[in-house]
């Protein structure tokens, strides 16, 4: 069972990557960037805390695991 569901992770990677493409193409230009700034926005905001060397490597783990789910909300 294990090994058929690492054989197919990159298939269903790329179908994950793929439908989270499109579900922004379906955003008009502007309001793509604005759902794209806004969460880079959001993302700074966490990287920005006073505690930030200590948190800097956590928000930028978090942001980046939230890159593979567009349409999840960055958060810590």
């Amino acid at each position: 069972m294990t090994d058929g569901r690492q054989q197919m992770e990159p298939e269903v990677r790329a179908a994950k990557l793929d439908a989270d493409r499109l579900w922004l193409r379906s955003f008009g230009e502007a309001d793509r960037r604005e759902y794209l700034l806004d969460r880079l926005d959001r993302a700074a905001t966490l990287a920005n805390r006073p505690d930030v060397d200590d948190v800097l490597d956590e928000a930028w783990r978090v942001y980046c695991a939230s890159l593979n789910d567009v349409r999840s909300e960055v958060s810590a």
